[in-house]
């Protein structure tokens, strides 16, 4: 069973791992990957709306698309609540012929139309894409923020919206700069 423990601490009580209690199979369902084979941190929306739960993106997995687990990694309420719903040591369902480089991170709403994440997002999602690329070592492959792509920078879709462009770069300076670990030593 896969079962890779995470905390993102400087997002406090905003980060919930839910995998012991979202229906489907957080642990198992998929194949277990080496993290060694991630290369990408993958953005998402779920083109639905901002009142959507993990369960329901869930249920809607398992029951419309015969999946047994949700597709993604992680979720971002509105609020900036962080799901941590399907181990990272797994393959997920998020980029057709890729799923086993990515992690997949899906921000609840549509972002289309001038729409786009809550700031309260934008944070979290900062944060959390922080701390896998510059906290996690167990991920050696992805260490800077050119690491982080839209799912249509990967594959031919519209996700995660047409404000994508926008938006990424609000993600990658919401809260300025991480240091990765090697540069906080003095010269």
């Amino acid at each position: 069973m896969a079962n890779f423990p995470l905390n993102v601490s400087a997002l406090g009580n905003k980060f919930i791992d839910y995998r012991q209690t979202i229906p489907g199979d957080s642990f198992n369902w998929s194949w277990v990957r080496p993290l060694s084979a991630i290369q990408y941190l993958t953005i998402h929306h779920t083109a639905g709306p901002d009142t959507q739960t993990p369960d329901n993106i869930a249920n809607y997995h398992i029951q419309n698309n015969g999946w047994g687990g949700v597709g993604y990694h992680f979720i971002i309420a509105k609020n900036g609540t962080v799901y941590y719903v399907g181990d990272i040591n797994t393959a997920r369902a998020n980029v057709k012929d890729l799923n086993d480089k990515v992690i997949g991170i899906c921000l609840v709403g549509n972002f289309v139309g001038g729409v786009e994440p809550s700031s309260e997002q934008i944070n979290s999602t900062h944060l959390l894409c922080a701390k896998l690329l510059f906290e996690t070592p167990e991920i050696p492959n992805i260490n800077g923020w050119e690491d982080v792509n839209g799912h249509k920078n990967l594959n031919q879709t519209a996700c995660p919206g047409d404000t994508w462009d926008t938006w990424r770069g609000k993600i990658i300076g919401a809260t300025g700069p991480v240091p990765r670990p090697d540069q906080n030593r003095a010269a």
